[in-house]
């Protein structure tokens, strides 16, 4: 799917979300239950129910997994159009078989750019998601041999960038095993 349908495809998404909203604020309607006589015989119970504070409030935090940094020929446009749909938050893959180039050699800026990536999201107020996963291109003898490989693909991004990236994910959708 090319950049410009997935946009379209966002855009459908965010104003759906948005259709959603009035829905959401039923959790900040203010429940009051109070009794006539506690001291005697429990009496019904009345609720009162009133109205939300604010009726404009909206969807805070909406984030994209797109790892637009490798899909996107011109990140700053695909980023700015992304903040214009209300993207807040972005998801970027750093796969360990494309910075580990040898047993203890790393390039963590050849094939994302990251170096590029970081300062784009910055200027359209995008916080970064950085996605540690997948596994390595060189092979291993046991699990002890792959943790190594791993250690040393997490210290070379997270020393470069650590400073930079808002948040780590560790493995690509951990929470569907």
């Amino acid at each position: 799917m090319n950049f410009y349908k997935l946009s379209a495809l966002m855009v459908v998404l965010v104003v759906l979300l948005s259709a959603c909203e009035p829905m959401l604020e039923i959790t900040d309607l203010q429940i009051k239950e109070t009794q006539d006589n506690p001291a005697t015989e429990p009496s019904p119970t009345t609720i009162t129910v009133s109205e939300p504070q604010s009726m404009n409030q909206s969807i805070h935090g909406f984030g994209m997994g797109s790892s637009t940094n490798l899909r996107a020929p011109d990140i700053d446009q695909a980023y700015r159009e992304m903040a214009d749909m209300g993207v807040r938050y972005i998801l970027e893959e750093i796969p360990m078989a494309d910075v580990q180039i040898g047993e203890d050699f790393y390039d963590v800026n050849a094939r994302w750019n990251i170096d590029r990536m970081i300062p784009a999201a910055s200027k359209y107020g995008l916080k970064i998601v950085g996605l540690l996963a997948y596994g390595s291109s060189l092979p291993y003898d046991d699990d002890e041999h792959f943790l190594r490989l791993w250690e040393g693909y997490v210290r070379a991004v997270v020393d470069r960038y650590g400073e930079n990236i808002d948040y780590w994910e560790i493995g690509n959708e951990m929470n569907s095993l």
